[in-house]
């Protein structure tokens, strides 16, 4: 078996996984409607193995190849046990309009294919080049693969930089190792592909529920053409995942506030958790959605953010014992806990002065993220009368994250300058991603008529 039929082989794991869940979740159970949700299956799956082989190497097994096909295999199962008791309610996605509403949607949707078909070709004969990914990244995926799982021994899995990171993105990168059979990271860039490609399939068919197609094409193809993002695809970096993931969540609980749809909410707790075990930020990132949702529900619906945030924290305890266990020292760049110590803060008043200079110019930078952010914020504001919660969320998850990475700079023990110019264009990508991500739902809202309930 070549080492790319491998490749196809784990993404058809991943898809079988996903189409389960969601069958099981009562979302798609028909032919029709599986394959309208191939790519949300693909994500699903995706982000439930990857957890799954997270947990699996943090109680010391090695995420083999049966050991993941036993995994997947168990969730199929359980899932398509739960589908017996879980009544289906298919989502009722919008049509296509007659007349130029049409053609936009043909010609936005053909702008996002001819991307995609010249990012496979850009994928196909490349390699993952960034420094992070070669640093730390991709060699704690292959000594997993040598080691056989987390090994703490010279050359092991902690003996690279941010040994306290977790390790979803290193597990995940190494199945693609074990199911193409060998060590061969010309084959990644192609597996990112395939995730992207499942990441805009997903996107899709969850705004199609609200955002009609003349619309919800061709900001697709908004977010595809983003510069930033097509750097990142391929990059064996963790900002890639992670930012598919926080902006997957995010979608999935703006969704829920507008629809009180608990399967859109288990969505969105499965990418936090994958989330929360890709990158420490994700876990930022998980507690931040479930706060932002807290403030804005609405009586017994605040279980759904505890819940969230109960399940993020939960995930990535495991984590943390084992880290403690095998006496690994966090990451030094900074400590949150300093932005409790005032004195620490007002001694380094200059760093957050920078960083208030130059952090935000990477958040609306054209050759980055053209104009997602401040698309994403008029659209909100606009739609503040008809749907205050929406716009209370997503502004609040804009305000709140750019804070926290300014907050970041402010407390970190690195040259502010060097810190900046080498992080922030991949730190800025998570609130990028996120705000493409919305913008569709909230043009949608901004031209519903006015005769809907505010929400």
């Amino acid at each position: 078996m070549s080492a790319y039929a491998g490749i196809v082989l784990l993404d058809l794991v991943y898809l079988a996984v996903g189409a389960a869940v969601l069958a099981g979740m009562g979302v798609a159970r028909t032919l029709r409607a599986q394959l309208l949700h191939a790519g949300l299956a693909l994500v699903t799956g995706w982000a439930l193995v990857g957890t799954a082989a997270s947990m699996l190497l943090t109680a010391g097994l090695a995420a083999s190849v049966w050991q993941i096909l036993l995994v997947a295999a168990t969730f199929v199962t359980t899932a398509l046990l739960l589908a017996r008791r879980i009544p289906s309610r298919p989502a009722r996605l919008l049509g296509s309009a007659a007349g130029f509403q049409t053609w936009a949607a043909v010609a936005g949707a053909a702008v996002l294919v001819v991307y995609l078909e010249a990012l496979f070709w850009l994928s196909r004969f490349a390699q993952p080049s960034a420094w992070d990914a070669w640093s730390f990244w991709l060699p704690k995926a292959k000594s997993i693969v040598y080691f056989g799982g987390l090994d703490t021994s010279g050359g092991g899995f902690t003996s690279f930089a941010n040994s306290d990171y977790p390790p979803f993105a290193p597990a995940v990168e190494s199945l693609a190792f074990r199911f193409a059979g060998e060590v061969r990271t010309d084959v990644l860039p192609v597996q990112h592909w395939i995730l992207a490609v499942g990441f805009f399939g997903a996107l899709a068919v969850l705004l199609a529920r609200r955002v009609p197609q003349w619309l919800l094409w061709p900001s697709l193809a908004l977010l595809a053409l983003m510069p930033g993002f097509t750097r990142l695809v391929g990059s064996s970096l963790a900002d890639e995942p992670l930012s598919m993931l926080v902006a997957l969540a995010g979608v999935c609980a703006a969704l829920w506030l507008l629809d009180d749809d608990a399967r859109v909410v288990g969505l969105a707790g499965l990418f936090l958790v994958a989330a929360t075990l890709l990158k420490n930020e994700g876990l930022l990132y998980a507690l931040l959605i479930a706060m932002l949702l807290a403030l804005v529900a609405r009586g017994r619906r605040l279980i759904v953010p505890a819940a969230l945030a109960a399940a993020s924290v939960l995930a990535i305890v495991p984590w943390k014992l084992w880290l403690s266990a095998n006496d690994i020292p966090v990451n030094a760049a900074y400590d949150p806990a300093d932005l409790l110590r005032p004195r620490y803060l007002a001694d380094r008043s200059d760093r957050l002065w920078t960083a208030l200079a130059d952090v935000p110019g990477y958040f609306v930078s054209w050759d980055a993220w053209l104009v997602a952010l401040p698309l994403a914020l008029v659209l909100a504001v606009a739609v503040v009368r008809v749907r205050p919660r929406l716009t209370a969320f997503v502004v609040g998850t804009v305000a709140i994250g750019l804070a926290g990475n300014l907050a970041v700079y402010w407390v970190s023990r690195e040259p502010i300058g060097w810190y900046i110019s080498t992080t922030a264009d991949r730190t800025s990508a998570t609130l990028a991603v996120f705000c493409a991500a919305v913008v569709p739902l909230l043009a949608a809202e901004a031209l519903r008529p006015r005769r809907m309930s505010a929400g």
